[in-house]
Order: structure tokens, then C-alpha cells, then sequence
């Protein structure tokens, strides 16, 4: 959220987040808790519906039953089950894919050269 508001005040045009009229649900994927309910709570308070995944496999899932909700997959890339770069590609391989916005504690330079290969530009620091 800080980089986008710096964008706001600096400015800056910020790539389309969110695409379509009826997309305007985000899906917060993370197995930390505590990280999945402030991340809803903040946006909850920007008056932004969310719903949650607890890792990759199940955020497929949901956005699979809810693609016509959800216009942005916030997701972390280090969990279980399902990583955030495996989301990712296959998501990307989906019809109608949603915009992606990846959040880790670590990105070490060769998670960093696949996110950039995938096409990701917005990555929030935990």
C-alpha cells in the first residue's frame, strides 16, 4: 500500500490494477494469518472487498469458482502446498487471468528473475 499511495502522491501513473466493472474483488493469498488479516482489514478500510487463500492451490480454486469477481491476486511467494510462483504461471494460463501484485519477506535474486520473466512489476516488501 505505501508504494501505491507514493505513486498517488508523486504523481506517477500506476499500471491498471484492477480490470473490468464487475472485477473489483482482490485475492489476498497467504499462509501467515496474521498477514492475510491486516492486508484485509487495510483494505477493507479503502472500502475494498477481499476474500482469502491460505496458499496456492486453494486461491486457484477460488478464482476459478470467482474469476468474474476478482480483478487482482495479492499473493506471497514463499508457502506450502502451492508456492506463489506456481499461482502465478498457472493463473497466467487462465482465460480471463488477473492482474498480479506478489508480497514476500524474501525475494533473493532468482525468485526476483522469475517474477520478472513472468511479467510481474508491482512487488510489496513484507
Amino acid at each position: 500500500m505505501e508504494l501505491i499511495e507514493a505513486r498517488v502522491r508523486d504523481n506517477a501513473p500506476a499500471p491498471p490494477v484492477i480490470a473490468g466493472p464487475l472485477r473489483r474483488t482482490i485475492l489476498v493469498v497467504d499462509d501467515e494469518p496474521l498477514i492475510r488479516n491486516f492486508v484485509r482489514q487495510l483494505l477493507e478500510r479503502r472500502g475494498v472487498t477481499s476474500i482469502e487463500a491460505v496458499n496456492g492451490a486453494e486461491a486457484l480454486a477460488l478464482f476459478r469458482q470467482q474469476a468474474d469477481r476478482i480483478g487482482l491476486v495479492l499473493t506471497d511467494i514463499h508457502m506450502p502446498v502451492m508456492n506463489g510462483l506456481e499461482l502465478i504461471r498457472l493463473l497466467q494460463a487462465e482465460p480471463n487471468p488477473p492482474t498480479v501484485a506478489v508480497m514476500s519477506g524474501r525475494l533473493d535474486p532468482h525468485v526476483r528473475s522469475h517474477l520478472k520473466a513472468e511479467g510481474i512489476r508491482c512487488v510489496l516488501p513484507k
